[in-house]
């Protein structure tokens, strides 16, 4: 493989790097300098000239401050075994963070109930929890949610779209806008 096609194919540890370094507004010199690296050997695990040690994917991973669960995506992407672990907000190890999650709500509920002497007044102000993976979802109890994935498989933040609806069965908001923006009230 001649060099000049090597520089043109896509190296999935520099695609991930290039995405993160890009969405940072970073340039190759400024996390070059923040990672106290080479901007030639930055340019190298980019262009997938250089393979990267595991050493190497977790300093630019810190540079970068990509969250740990990302970061294992980093290192199967270089070719290494992930070292965070990983789990589901339904696992029972992770009741604690339910039940705070759910306390939270319920503060706010509290709070909305308190605030709306009458029953005619505004509705109580939206609160949602979701997980980052979309699967499960913690709301107001005067709120139905409704989910969907637009897409298959693993849903992406950009194919998400929810609704909330008030109890008397008009849409509170519509976010299905993709990237995450709001579409508006609807």
């Amino acid at each position: 493989m001649s060099p000049q096609a090597s520089v043109s194919t896509a190296h999935p540890f520099g695609v991930l790097l290039r995405q993160w370094r890009t969405a940072r507004k970073m340039s190759q010199f400024a996390l070059a300098l923040e990672a106290d690296i080479s901007a030639r050997h930055l340019s190298f695990l980019e262009t997938g000239r250089a393979q990267p040690s595991r050493d190497m994917v977790l300093l630019l991973t810190t540079s970068l401050d990509v969250p740990l669960r990302e970061r294992n995506r980093w290192l199967m992407a270089a070719g290494y075994a992930p070292i965070y672990r990983e789990t589901v907000l339904t696992a029972p190890e992770m009741r604690p963070a339910q039940q705070a999650l759910e306390f939270v709500l319920q503060q706010q509920e509290l709070q909305a109930h308190l605030q709306r002497p009458h029953r005619n007044s505004a509705p109580p102000k939206p609160a949602i929890t979701v997980a980052r993976d979309s699967r499960h979802l913690f709301a107001l109890s005067c709120l139905l949610v409704t989910a969907h994935c637009q897409g298959s498989g693993r849903p992406q933040p950009d194919e998400l779209s929810l609704v909330l609806v008030a109890p008397q069965g008009g849409p509170v908001l519509r976010d299905a806008a993709p990237g995450g923006g709001h579409g508006g009230s609807g």
